[in-house]
């Protein structure tokens, strides 16, 4: 004669239970891969903003006379849909014509739109849209001073 044991046996009402736990998980990953592709988007970009102020004050620190070109100059390393400030002097009064040698010269990249992909961030942070900014502190190294 042969014994079952009953936790052994199937039971009827279980046969799609390992699908629908699939199916679940899979959203669950798939939010979570998503939201890090996002959030990855975020940290390269802002590093970006960060380097292209940087860019933008050693060409400024050459050439300070124009402010076009800097400004010019970083949005061709980004792209043209950033704000762009350029300001010399300590309190940023001095102009760009009387900068020379030692004039603190700062820029200010900002990009007042940045997008999300995924709405389920934007419901968290209230909003698909979040600012990032990014400034830049250098010296004026030529022209020399009078």
């Amino acid at each position: 004669m042969k014994a079952t044991l009953p936790f052994v046996s199937k039971v009827k009402h279980e046969h799609g239970q390992s699908l629908v736990e699939l199916a679940l998980g899979f959203m669950i990953l798939m939010v979570l891969l998503a939201g890090i592709v996002d959030l990855s988007r975020l940290l390269f970009y802002s590093v970006s903003l960060r380097d292209a102020a940087e860019e933008g004050v050693h060409y400024g620190a050459l050439r300070p006379a124009n402010t076009n070109d800097i400004i010019s100059h970083v949005k061709v390393t980004l792209d043209s849909s950033v704000n762009v400030t350029v300001a010399y002097g300590q309190d940023g009064s001095t102009l760009p014509t009387s900068a020379c040698t030692g004039t603190p010269i700062k820029i200010e990249v900002s990009q007042p739109h940045f997008q999300f992909s995924m709405p389920f961030i934007g419901a968290i942070l209230g909003g698909q849209e979040i600012s990032l900014s990014s400034s830049y502190n250098g010296v004026v190294l030529r022209p020399a001073c009078p």
